[in-house]
């Protein structure tokens, strides 16, 4: 039986070096194939492996939607669509909703849909008896894949396919970040988008196809950011309870309310990075703003967050969030590693304290 296993690590785990841990790990002669979504991700590991100080000319690094066209429908389509060659990928075009046959699946330059590319490789699978997965199995011993809880859609279809093949699949990931979806619009397994993924990921462990790991100590957050980022959710989520190892400590440590009139002496003293849910949040204040989405991955001394009317009900009555907003917002508290400041004038009973500028 192969071993398959999901390293479910809270931010601030060191995800990315469990990759590296595993790709060094290999048997000697092992081939490994490492597996993540966004341009991002696939150069960081490729800078962490030439980093590594040993030859890991055994690890090829590939996109997901490169290894969906490459691996499964570039050699195989023609047992789907007799004849059809694979030119190119569009990634930004739709299909008709009334297309017919391959134009489901191809524009009229012979580019297969993003939006359709993960159907088509698992139909693909079909026609060919398999074909896709009997050649991975041949060519590599251990698939490892990145942020996995970016996959949606019939992307899980095609990973429960590796899972029930003869390969070892380590996946890493934290669907509690689950603010990126490979196909947000698919409405196969709909039911799993974002957050909600790790109900199948649990499925898939009472199935016995995969064992769950949780890795719940962050290296990052203070104790305080990571007992308020593990307020987020409900606790009927069943995420396990966050345990800090940072052990630092500072002049200004915690999460923070911080009234708009004490804004600029906030920033003054402390000089945090002022983050925000959208473009069109904390327009009233005039900070120089990332998004949450684009600081992913990232990590900071101190934040600043500009919140939401949803999130000021978690901050002033302990309200949990749900969904990609819940996500969003952990992504962004778990950015800090000292302090976080929260924007809001009004103060409830489970209401971190209020931050005052020395007098």
């Amino acid at each position: 039986m192969p071993d398959n296993q999901l390293i479910h690590a809270v931010a601030g785990g060191g995800k990315t070096r469990r990759i590296i841990d595993a790709c060094a790990a290999a048997d000697a002669g092992a081939r490994v194939l490492a597996l993540t979504y966004t341009t991002a991700n696939q150069d960081e590991i490729r800078i962490r492996l030439s980093g590594h100080g040993r030859d890991m000319s055994h690890v090829t690094v590939m996109g997901w939607f490169q290894f969906l066209i490459s691996c499964w429908t570039r050699p195989y389509v023609p047992f789907r669509f007799d004849g059809r060659r694979v030119l190119g990928f569009n990634f930004v075009g739709e299909p008709s909703r009334f297309a017919t046959e391959d134009a489901r699946y191809f524009d009229a330059n012979g580019s297969i849909y993003k939006r359709s590319l993960s159907k088509l490789a698992h139909e693909v699978n079909r026609a060919s008896d398999a074909a896709p997965i009997e050649w991975l199995r041949r060519s590599f011993d251990l698939i490892v894949i990145d942020e996995v809880q970016d996959l949606n859609g019939w992307d899980l279809e095609i990973l429960r396919l590796l899972l029930d093949a003869d390969i070892d699949i380590l996946m890493v990931g934290d669907t509690r970040q689950a603010i990126l979806a490979t196909n947000p619009q698919d409405q196969k397994n709909k039911q799993y988008l974002y957050s909600g993924v790790i109900d199948w990921f649990r499925a898939q462990a009472d199935a016995e196809r995969i064992t769950i790991v949780e890795d719940n100590a962050t290296w990052r957050c203070h104790p305080a950011i990571a007992e308020f980022a593990d307020a987020i959710f409900d606790p009927a989520a069943g995420y396990p309870a966050t345990v800090s190892l940072n052990e630092r400590e500072t002049d200004h440590d915690g999460v923070f309310l911080v009234d708009p009139d004490h804004l600029a002496a906030y920033c003054a003293a402390y000089s945090p990075i002022a983050l925000r849910f959208s473009a069109s949040s904390g327009k009233r204040f005039d900070l120089d703003y990332s998004n949450f989405g684009e600081v992913k991955g990232l990590e900071f001394d101190r934040v600043l967050i500009a919140p939401t009317s949803g999130f000021e009900d978690l901050v002033l009555q302990g309200a949990p969030l749900a969904g990609i907003t819940a996500s969003k917002f952990y992504v962004g508290v778990t950015r800090a590693r000292q302090s976080v400041g929260i924007i809001c004038g009004k103060t409830g009973e489970s209401s971190p304290p209020v931050w005052r500028p020395s007098t």
